[in-house]
C-alpha cells in the first residue's frame, strides 16, 4: 500500500482491523462522559492507526503484529485519553454552550410574545418576566463564557483549564431552573387568573419543557459512568 492512507479494510486482516478496534474501544472508555470521542476523531485516529498498520506490515511477522506495533508507536490507552481530554471537552462544551446560545434566545421569545400578545395585557402575567430574570441574569453570561473561552480565548488558558466546564454547569443550570420556574409560574397563574391564556402560552410552555427534556438527557449523558455500574473509572 505504500504509506498510502486506509479508507477500506477490504485489503487488511480481519484480526488486525480487530486489535484496532478493541484498543479505540478501550481509549472511549478511559474518557469521562463530558470529554467523549466524537465520531469524526474514531474515524481519524482509526484511518491514522489503520494506514501505520499497512505500512509496517510488510516487514512484520504478520498483520496482528504490525498493528501491535503501529499502537505501540501511538501510545497507550491511559496516555492518549490523558492528552485528548481537555480538548474533548473543550469540544463537547461548546458545541452545548451554542445550543444553549441558540435556545434561549428562541425560548425567551416564545414567553415574551405570550406574555405580551397572548394575554389581553393582564399586568398579572408579567410577573412570570420578574420570576426568571435571576436565571437570566446569571444564564447568559455563563454561556456566553462557555463558548468564548473554548474559542480564540482558549488560547490563552492553560491546558486542562476547568473554566468551560464550570460555566457550562452554572449555565445549563440557570437554564433548567428558568424553564421550571416559567412552567411553575404559568400553571399558578391559570389557577388564580381568568380568562385564560392564549394559544401562545402553549408555544412556550412547549419550547421550554422541549429543554427541559434535552437539559435532562444531557445530564443523564454526562453522569459519571460507575453511577450506572461500570466499575472501571475514566
Amino acid at each position: 500500500m505504500d504509506g498510502r492512507r486506509v479508507t477500506d479494510t477490504a485489503d487488511l486482516d480481519p484480526a488486525a482491523v480487530q486489535v484496532i478496534d478493541d484498543y479505540l474501544g478501550a481509549l472511549a472508555h478511559r474518557l469521562p462522559a463530558h470529554a467523549r470521542l466524537t465520531p469524526d476523531v474514531v474515524a481519524e485516529m482509526r484511518d491514522d492507526l489503520l494506514t501505520a498498520t499497512a505500512v509496517l506490515t510488510p516487514g512484520s511477522p504478520g498483520p496482528v503484529a504490525a498493528a501491535r506495533a503501529a499502537l505501540a508507536d501511538f501510545g497507550d490507552e491511559e496516555t492518549i485519553a490523558w492528552a485528548l481530554r481537555p480538548e474533548l471537552a473543550a469540544r463537547n462544551a461548546r458545541r452545548l454552550g451554542i445550543a444553549l446560545l441558540v435556545t434561549g434566545p428562541l425560548v425567551g421569545v416564545c414567553w415574551l410574545a405570550a406574555v405580551f400578545f397572548g394575554t389581553g395585557h393582564a399586568p398579572a402575567w408579567r410577573w412570570l418576566l420578574v420570576l426568571v430574570a435571576p436565571a437570566i441574569v446569571i444564564g447568559a453570561p455563563a454561556t456566553e463564557l462557555t463558548v468564548a473561552s473554548t474559542g480564540r480565548l482558549s488560547r490563552w488558558l492553560r491546558p486542562g483549564t476547568p473554566l468551560a466546564g464550570h460555566a457550562l454547569t452554572i449555565a445549563g443550570i440557570a437554564a433548567g431552573v428558568g424553564d421550571l420556574l416559567l412552567l411553575i409560574g404559568c400553571a399558578g397563574l391559570l389557577l388564580l387568573t381568568s380568562p385564560p391564556p392564549g394559544p401562545l402560552f402553549l408555544l412556550a410552555a412547549g419550547a421550554s419543557t422541549a429543554r427541559l427534556c434535552l437539559l435532562g438527557l444531557t445530564a443523564v449523558a454526562l453522569a459519571p459512568r460507575r453511577a450506572f455500574g461500570h466499575s472501571r473509572t475514566a
